[in-house]
């Protein structure tokens, strides 16, 4: 009798770099440890070759729950942290008190790393889909005890309030060099156009079009919308996008941490408290300021 199960892990097909063979060994030593445990779970007589939901671990059920869930793209995004802090591997009964506070504490170390730091309220949104998951899985008998009612959770991050770029500070961040240039660059763009940072973060020349009279615009894909519209940019703010060309990134690919320290670094160095100015921060200005410069 043969029985499958699909696990959503995909390799190489023909792997070209010791990279991608070592990838395929990591995923498929993964699936190994799954199906010998399953394995080892139906010679004991704990589940039969026709598993029911009640017989899966707690992975899988937090995996089929999250398909089900009405944003599942979040609850699939929550599921990623849950797996890695359990190594894929959580049978029902390692599902205990230790193992909701070890998870929530997971989670938080996640917020203080250097790189790639995870929010403190996405991490808390994430937490409270674990215990929304763990809820469901009690209501369902599938684990002894309901402690998603525990005091032990995440805690938002104090509210901070927008600090917006004025008039009076253009002048002093136009005199001050940054590190990377294409920071400032950005920055200045964002100030002109009300852009987000993360809709000109990839932004590419093959974005920008001119018409015959040479007005610039952008074709883009912006946050909330399903379809690219067409946005025409000022003469000043194409200025701050460089020389133009045929294709090829405008700005410098950059992690958004790295982006955002330096940021706060040639802020601070024009007399602006780097702890509260951020990307948005410049957005916001566009509404206080016309032209500059």
């Amino acid at each position: 009798m043969v029985d499958r199960e699909r696990l959503d892990f995909e390799i190489y097909e023909k792997p070209r770099t010791e990279r991608e063979e070592l990838f395929n060994k990591m995923i498929l030593d993964r699936a190994e440890k799954i199906r010998q445990y399953r394995m080892e779970s139906i010679e004991s007589g704990k589940i039969s070759l026709y598993r029911n939901m009640s017989e899966l671990g707690f992975v899988d059920f937090y995996k089929r729950s999250a398909r089900e869930m009405a944003s599942s793209s979040n609850y699939t995004a929550g599921l990623k942290y849950f797996r890695d802090y359990t190594k894929d591997f959580c049978p029902f009964n390692a599902v205990n008190r230790n193992l909701f506070i070890g998870y929530r504490d997971f989670l938080i170390s996640k917020t203080q790393e250097e790189v790639g730091a995870l929010n403190v309220n996405t991490a808390k949104g994430y937490f409270n889909q674990f215990r929304m998951i763990l809820r469901m899985a009690f209501m369902q008998g599938l684990v002894k005890a309901d402690y998603s009612d525990c005091d032990e959770i995440i805690h938002e991050a104090p509210h901070k309030e927008m600090y917006y770029i004025q008039r009076s500070h253009i002048h002093a961040l136009n005199e001050v060099e940054c590190s990377i240039p294409d920071i400032k660059n950005m920055c200045f763009f964002l100030l002109l156009t009300r852009f987000r940072i993360g809709e000109i973060w990839d932004l590419d020349w093959s974005d920008v079009i001119r018409f015959p009279d040479e007005r610039p615009f952008i074709m883009k894909k912006l946050t909330g919308k399903k379809d690219k519209i067409r946005l025409y940019i000022s003469g000043e703010a194409m200025k701050y996008l460089g020389r133009p060309k045929k294709s090829g990134r405008i700005f410098k690919k950059m992690s958004y941490v790295y982006a955002r320290n330096r940021l706060r670094e040639w802020v601070s160095s024009a007399g602006l408290p780097g702890e509260l100015v951020t990307f948005e921060s410049f957005r916001r200005g566009f509404d206080t300021i016309e032209s500059f410069l």
